[in-house]
Parts: structure tokens; sequence; C-alpha cells
């Protein structure tokens, strides 16, 4: 057994480190929630027989049960509502997790384990996704569960070791289908072991249970899914973006796409050495988890509409295989511990870097901008129009439950405008950056500029408030 695994101090530790890490995806959840959530809490409405019948790519299925048991759970404090509870179950998953990859890293030494809470517990991917209410971090929990679970029943063969795997893998599938990859890992795993060791009977135990579960989720949840979409984007796109997200390397264009991408082409190469230099098949695990299942589940499906967040459930692995290369190369020599060195301290600015901005900029301040155009309009409702008539009328409508008693909007879609235009026109924008015109003018109508939200750049969008200045002629 490696070292520090029966330690008390180096647990104690590690969980001293992953609860700093917690308290870090509980800042980052305090905003508003963002429209893929509210749109989830929509779902939850439903009764419980019929959220399995919404095939939609926003019904993270576990995600939206837990909603649906909490119910109206919106406390206030200071006169605004806060929403934290929808996002428990994402906070603890995603501390849990951490927990979790200590053990792991503890599996190979405590410079491992260590290395790996940090990678993991500052990685700006995994603390945005496990500070608001979708199915991810849930999901990559499970995975990492899953995993631990099933190198111990390859090992012992305890049948109470592979019920909780097969809890573990259920319940991974229900928080969001890219679970997938890491079963896809784990089957690889088990039947190249199972060929080594001429046991083929002992890997399809493993894997029946969850390969029934794949295929009633695909027959009848995920085959015909409508898509809710967003931002068009190439395959490879996605792929060089998440391999930079995962990376920890800052901004979005070339330079910063092709660095990510040779990040992670070295330290798979790497980390994958290492392993199988120290004799442990787990390799195969990670490889298909990390490259082989993501690329051949983008492949076969050609995605219209992706993003860096359907890879997430790998990312955890990456940080296994990145932590054992540093510690690796920490171990070999002076100049490995000051490449060591030099990369966790660039992660770390990186990453805190974005973390910081999130936690300041939230998902949006939805709730203050419409509580702005109910206190700035006369009377009691204020009739509003919109850029974006699916997205801006979700958001305005939900939000405007929380206002006072008496106060009200009401949406005006597109064409069906008042002939003197609505009271306030909202505009969002995805681009943190874009500063936003100070008048525009609408059907007849001119609009100033009244006040601005704005949104650190992640989940969410900025929205921009136009009131009615007065009609053209």
């Amino acid at each position: 057994m490696a070292p520090g695994v029966k330690d008390n101090k180096v647990w104690t530790a590690l969980f001293a480190l992953a609860l700093l890490f917690g308290a870090v995806r509980l800042a980052a959840a305090l905003g508003d929630l963002y429209i893929d959530e509210v749109w989830s809490l929509y779902f939850a409405r439903s009764p419980w027989s019929e959220i399995f019948l919404i095939r939609h790519d926003n019904n993270h299925l576990l995600n939206t049960l837990y909603m649906r048991a909490l119910g109206d759970s919106v406390f206030f404090l200071n006169g605004a509502p806060v929403f934290l509870s929808y996002r428990l179950l994402s906070i603890i998953s995603g501390t849990l997790s951490l927990v979790v990859l200590g053990y792991i890293g503890l599996q190979r030494g405590r410079l491992e384990a260590f290395t790996l809470v940090t990678l993991a517990g500052l990685s700006y991917p995994l603390v945005l996704y496990s500070s608001e209410a979708r199915g991810y971090a849930p999901a990559v929990f499970f995975a990492l569960l899953a995993f631990v679970l099933a190198g111990r029943w390859l090992k012992e063969r305890s049948w109470p070791i592979l019920i909780l795997f097969w809890i573990s893998t259920l319940l991974g599938m229900l928080s969001h289908f890219s679970f997938v990859y890491a079963f896809a890992g784990i089957a690889a795993w088990s039947f190249f072991q199972g060929l080594g060791q001429k046991d083929i009977k002992g890997a399809l135990l493993i894997n029946s249970v969850p390969l029934l579960v794949v295929a009633l989720l695909y027959l009848f949840f995920i085959r015909g899914l409508n898509i809710g979409g967003g931002e068009e984007t190439k395959i490879w796109q996605t792929a060089l973006d998440a391999a930079a997200s995962v990376s920890g390397i800052p901004g979005s264009g070339y330079i910063s796409l092709a660095l990510g991408a040779l990040f992670t082409i070295v330290f798979v190469s790497a980390g994958i050495a290492s392993l199988r230099k120290s004799g442990q098949d787990q390799w195969i695990f990670l490889l298909t988890a990390i490259l082989i299942a993501p690329v051949a589940v983008m492949l076969l499906t050609t995605p219209e509409f992706s993003h860096f967040r359907y890879f997430l459930v790998s990312f955890p692995f990456f940080y296994i295989l990145i932590a054992a290369a540093l510690s690796r190369a920490f171990r070999a020599s002076s100049i490995g511990k000051a490449f060591y060195a030099g990369f966790m301290l660039f992660f770390a600015v990186s990453n805190l870097y974005m973390t910081g901005k999130l936690i300041q900029g939230g998902r949006g301040d939805y709730f203050k901008a419409v509580q702005f155009i109910s206190e700035n309009t006369p009377g009691q409702t204020a009739v509003v129009g919109s850029d974006h008539a699916f997205r801006n009328r979700m958001m305005l409508l939900y939000y405007s439950k929380f206002l006072p008693e008496g106060k009200g909007i009401a949406y005006a879609p597109s064409g069906q405008w008042p002939a003197n235009g609505p009271d306030w026109i909202v505009r969002h924008n995805i681009d943190p950056a874009a500063a936003p015109k100070q008048s525009i003018k609408d059907e007849g109508v001119e609009y100033a500029l009244a006040a601005s939200y704005p949104y650190s750049g992640s989940s969410g969008w900025a929205w921009h408030l136009y009131q009615r200045a007065g009609k053209i002629y």
C-alpha cells in the first residue's frame, strides 16, 4: 500500500485542502441562476413521472429530480433572492470529488495526492461547473467513484463493491450522458485485464448492468433528444478549447488553443509513460476516458452545437496524468523540481484569475436588472421587449416573480409591440468586453441606455437596459 494511505495526518491535510477548495466553489455559487439553471427549474415543475419523458439536453435527470424534491426553496437576504440550495448538489459533488482524487493520488504517493487535489481544486472549469445547478459536477463525482470501485472489484471480486459500482454508474448516467466516457474507459480496462488473466466472464459481469443502463437510457431518453441550441462550433474547435481549458491556458485565440493542445499531448504521453513504467494497467482506462471515447462519440454524433463542458467528465482523469508526470519529474532532478514549481505556479495564477472573475462578476445580475426596470417604471407593470425572445423572456419572467407585490413585467414579443413601443428594451451580449451603444432606435422609437449589468464571461450573459426616450419623426 502506498505511503500515506492510512496516515491520519495526511488525510487531515487532504480533507482541509478539499474543504478550502469547496469554499471556493461555494463562493462561486452565490450569484443569480443563469438561463440553463432556470430552464432546469421549469422542467422540475413537472410531475415526477413525467421528468423522464422530457427529452431535452438541458434536462440533466438527477439534477432535475433534485430540484423537483427541493421545490420552491429560494430565500431572501437583504431583499434579494438567494438560490444557493439549488446548487448544493453540485457544490457537494465537486468537493467530494476532491476527496476521491486524494484517495486516488495516495495510491501512488503523498506528492501525487496533494498535487492532484491542488490541480483539480484550482481548475477553473471544475470550479465553474461545481458551482451551478446542472448535472456535470455529479457526473464527475460518480465517474471518479466508479473508477475507484472498478479498480477495487478487479482486485477483490467483492459483491458489495460490485453493487456499489453498479449504483455509481447508474447515478453517473442519470447525472449526464457524458459519463459514458468514464464507463467506456472502465469497459476497456476490465476487458484488457480479463484478456490478460483469461477471465472474460469477470469483464462481462462488471459491465453487464452499466451496458443495460446505457442501452435503456439511449433508447428512452438520449435518442431523439432535443438540443437547446447555443453558439455553433466545429468539433475540432471544441476539442482545442477543452485542451486549453483543462490545461489552464487563458484566452481563446490560436496561440492559447495551440498551447493547450501541446500541453495535453505532452502530459498525456508523459503521464501514461509514468504509469506504464510503474507496472500499472490503469493507463488503459485513462487513455480511453480522456481521448479515445470522447473523440469517438464526437465523430459518431457530429453535434451541431458543442462546448468544452461536454468533456468535463474527462478532466479530473487528465489531472491524474499531470500529477503522475509532475511528481515523477519532481523526484527525478533539480530541473524537474523547477519545472514542477513553475507549472504549478502558472496553473494556480491562471485558474485563480478566472475564478476570481467568476466570483466577482457571476453569471449575470438578472434580479437587479428586473428590479431596476420595475423601480423606474410608473405604474404596476413594465412592458419589456428584447433582442432575443426565448433567452430574455424566460429570465425576465422568472426574476419578475421576486418583485414586490403589485409590481410586475409584461413581455412584448417582436412584432407585437404597442404603437409607441415597449417601456424598455433589453439587449444581451455574451462578450463581456463589448461596450453597449448609448442609444438605439427600434420601430420608430428612440431608447437611451439606462443601466448595464455585466457578467464574468462564462455561463450567462450581460444585460443592457434601454428605456424609451421618445418618438422619432
